[in-house]
């Protein structure tokens, strides 16, 4: 004798489990999305006169950091050293402070 077999149910809730796993997936459509919207408006804040000043500050911060990185390492001094007896005016922090900020918060115009 062949039971005909039902709709997987979810013990816990009730609900058949392929309809819980469209929900999931549906909130997690949802909560992508939000965050999408957030990190707009984020960029838009970062695009005022206050965001603006923000990213220089952090900048500048980050250059800093990494200038006191290069002068605590013998070996980035010693070849910091040698590029300027060739004539090269590096300023590691600020190029590198550019760089990871343009990398890492791509606010464009």
């Amino acid at each position: 004798m062949n039971i005909p077999k039902g709709l997987d149910i979810d013990i816990v809730t009730g609900r058949p489990k392929g309809l819980l796993a469209q929900e999931r997936k549906a909130q997690e459509k949802i909560k992508a999305l939000k965050e999408v919207e957030e990190a707009q408006a984020v960029v838009q804040e970062l695009r005022t006169k206050p965001g603006e000043r923000l990213l220089a500050s952090c900048r500048e911060v980050l250059s800093n950091r990494i200038n006191q990185f290069v002068n605590s390492d013998p070996e980035c001094r010693a070849i910091t050293e040698i590029l300027r007896n060739l004539g090269e005016k590096i300023k590691w922090g600020q190029v590198k402070a550019d760089e990871l900020m343009k990398s890492e918060i791509p606010i464009e115009k």
